[in-house]
């Protein structure tokens, strides 16, 4: 199936859905994001592509306030902010086990109004898994302006919420892989075997 925005908003646009897989979805030409994730629950991104999104906020795909995501597999490119972004949004509700793992992601260019140019990023979220990536040119405006992957890991009541970042590769990112966390005692972060060019 393929969604053509005709350069308007987000193709497709999920909000409280629960159980849900999204398969086989050509998603392009969107003026904020390629797909959306918003509020939903044990849901999976399989094997779509995402191409052509711009805007300040360019995301192929984007995650916020969900739970036990999967995004497996998907090819994403053309975009001028992040491939694939989890985060929290203005109510202050955040994501929590999200899995990104075996995607592609190039060519993000052209952030503009302060944002950066990135693969995968976790900001605001407990716990997750960034596994078998393939991120590359994610750095066009130079100056290590772009980033490969960035994570800052949550920890609420005391309990940390582990993040596996592991067997990516990263070509021309700009920084490779930032990580920090949301306590000043620090979050389990588990980075291993990535390939860094």
């Amino acid at each position: 199936m393929y969604v053509d925005a005709q350069n308007k908003n987000t193709p497709l646009d999920l909000m409280g859905v629960k159980n849900v897989v999204v398969k086989n979805i050509t998603a392009y030409n969107a003026n904020f994001g390629g797909i959306r994730l918003d509020a939903c629950t044990d849901c999976k991104l399989i094997e779509n592509r995402v191409y052509n999104i711009r805007n300040v906020f360019g995301d192929g795909i984007c995650v916020n306030r969900s739970k036990n995501i999967s995004v497996i597999g998907n090819t994403i490119h053309d975009i001028t902010r992040i491939g694939i972004v989890a985060d929290t949004d203005l109510t202050g509700a955040y994501c929590e086990n999200i899995t990104v793992a075996y995607n592609t992601i190039y060519n993000a260019h052209s952030a503009s109004g302060g944002e950066l140019n990135g693969g995968i990023w976790f900001e605001n979220t407990y716990g997750g898994v960034i596994h078998g990536n393939l991120i590359k040119d994610t750095n066009s405006v130079g100056n290590n302006k772009g980033r490969g992957i960035v994570v800052t890991a949550l920890i609420k009541d005391g309990k940390d919420y582990p993040f596996f970042i592991t067997d990516n590769t990263l070509i021309d990112t700009g920084w490779a892989i930032a990580t920090g966390s949301s306590d000043k005692n620090g979050a389990k972060l588990f980075v291993d075997n990535n390939s860094i060019h």
